[in-house]
């Protein structure tokens, strides 16, 4: 989580600050930094993945050529990725907000149910 949120942190730093570049490259080698000494998931790679992932947040095709690359083509990462490059952007089948509501509920509850049964 540590690296998604300093990945997230980024991004906002580059929309923030992107009339002010020297700006944002000092905040973003600070960040780098810090995943580098903190030990962070995935450390460095996954800090610099979420980047390049972000700057690429136009172009699909190459996101889905470049990504694999960098993530070695473990078979659960490729699955992932190919549906996220037939992702066309627009919202999915649920519609309704008690659906909506419904599916949020139920990943930590079955992890609940779960954990009381073991």
């Amino acid at each position: 989580m540590f690296t998604l949120l300093l990945g997230y942190l980024a991004m906002c730093c580059l929309e923030h600050f992107k009339n002010k570049p020297i700006l944002s490259m000092v905040i973003l080698l600070i960040m780098f930094l810090i995943t580098r000494y903190m030990h962070a998931d995935y450390q460095t790679a996954g800090f610099v993945f979420i980047l390049l992932m972000y700057g690429l947040r136009k172009e699909k095709v190459i996101q889905c050529i470049v990504a694999p690359v960098l993530l070695s083509m473990k078979a659960m990462v490729f699955m992932s990725l190919l549906l996220t490059c037939l992702y066309n952007g627009e919202r999915g089948f649920i519609k309704s907000i008690f659906w909506k509501y419904f599916f949020y509920a139920f990943y930590p509850l079955h992890m609940l149910v779960i954990y009381l049964v073991r």
